[in-house]
């Protein structure tokens, strides 16, 4: 379809989900494209811009998933968000004047393996790339200092080099990229720091993000102290990491759903486990806690159905929430006297066949923290306090289970 030269503007949803328009002229004069004017034109293949456009706006283009390539003219210095979402790009080189990557601007262009980002652009804001599983690689210009939310999450990228310029980088941004080995950092950069591939803050004391495909053994230098909220989830080849002696925080879902993930050195400075850090984990069949340590997040442990072996320390105080829920690996457990709480359905379908407390003073027993338990199950308490055990809160409802030793 050519569209009339008489046309200067074309208003938004103009051809809105015309699922039979498949090629497009748009006439010189037009400098706005507007919000949806070509959303969901699953058919079109073939569109030529004009050298007068400056703007493409919100959502111009989302949804045209035949439209495996475009010629953006160099007068264009906007491109608005979702402008592109969900196309058929297979590469695309923007435009010198563009200073801003908007939200989601090429988000799940699947087919995406190639972009040209001009000098000049200073942001690339959340989810830009998200969902471009075949883009392998992109060269991030030194004009760049931010990084968005989620900008290149489950993108096929292989390596990221992060210039001196970058002082931002948002939550996820380069999570779930299965290719991901390495991101390497300028050694100028004044905020970040990267060694072996994984990136740091630049005092060295927090891990920020491990990459998603980062295989085999880790090992993580003295001097870290924080392991940062989702460093190493959703990466299914590590297979072991041992942490350095300052560490003393693993913050939530930071090794989520690392499947092959078998062995774990936690040093001797360990006192917290965040919620889901080790949620979801096939691998694991022992734990051995350091004295350090001194709560368990809610969820940390839960559905590591390989677990057998877990040594609890001296000094560990909490237990919290679904801890161990579905490990159903695990047949027997000894809990030190310095735990005051194990929480709710902590070992709830863990198929427990004994449990052994050492503390003559029961602690907080949560709802169902012992539910489903093997046939048999016998819970060992200090003999002095037996009675004490069989009386005292939730721990009356197995009080036929227990035996003083």
């Amino acid at each position: 379809m050519n569209i009339p030269s008489t046309v200067q503007t074309i208003g938004s949803y103009a051809f809105y989900e015309n699922t039979s328009l498949t090629s497009v002229v748009i006439p010189e004069g037009v400098s706005i494209i507007n919000t949806y004017t070509f959303f969901g034109n699953t058919s079109l293949t073939h569109v030529v811009l004009p050298s007068t456009l400056t703007v493409i706006n919100g959502a111009a283009f989302d949804g045209c998933a035949a439209l495996t390539s475009i010629v953006i003219p160099e007068s264009v210095h906007t491109i608005k968000n979702l402008a592109f979402r969900g196309c058929g790009l297979t590469s695309i080189t923007l435009p010198a004047g563009l200073s801003l990557i908007d939200v989601g601007v090429f988000q799940n262009c699947e087919s995406l393996t190639s972009i040209v980002i001009p000098d000049g652009v200073t942001a690339i804001s959340n989810d830009a790339f998200r969902g471009t599983t075949t883009l392998a690689s992109v060269s991030i210009p030194l004009s760049v200092t931010t990084i968005g939310t989620y900008a290149f999450n489950g993108s096929g990228l292989y390596t990221v080099d992060l210039s001196e310029a970058v002082t931002s980088i948002g939550h996820l941004a380069f999570y779930r990229c299965h290719n991901l080995t390495s991101i390497n950092v300028h050694p100028d950069n004044s905020v970040y720091q990267s060694l072996d591939g994984i990136l740091y803050n630049k005092a060295m004391t927090e891990l920020l993000i491990g990459p998603t495909g980062k295989a085999g053994v880790v090992v993580i230098p003295e001097g870290v102290t924080i392991i940062k909220s989702y460093a190493f989830a959703w990466n299914d080849v590590i297979e072991a990491v041992h942490f350095p002696d300052s560490l003393i925080s693993i913050e939530s879902y930071g090794f989520y759903m690392a499947a092959s993930l078998s062995m774990i050195d936690f040093g001797n400075g360990l006192e917290t486990i965040g919620n889901l850090a080790f949620s979801d984990n096939t691998s694991l069949t022992t734990l051995v806690f350091p004295d350090s340590l001194i709560q368990i997040g809610d969820w940390a442990f839960q559905k590591n159905p390989a677990l057998a072996n877990v040594t609890f320390n001296q000094g560990l105080t909490i237990i919290g929430r679904y801890a161990f829920y579905k490990s159903s690996g695990l047949s027997h457990i000894t809990i030190p006297d310095s735990v005051t709480l194990i929480d709710a359905y902590s070992f709830q379908y863990c198929g427990l066949s004994s449990l052994t407390m050492i503390s003559s003073t029961p602690p907080t027993l949560g709802t169902n923290a012992l539910h489903s338990f093997a046939v048999g199950f016998i819970i060992y308490v200090p003999g002095e306090s037996l009675v004490l055990y069989q009386s005292t809160g939730r721990w009356t409802g197995y009080a036929s289970r227990m035996q003083g030793y």
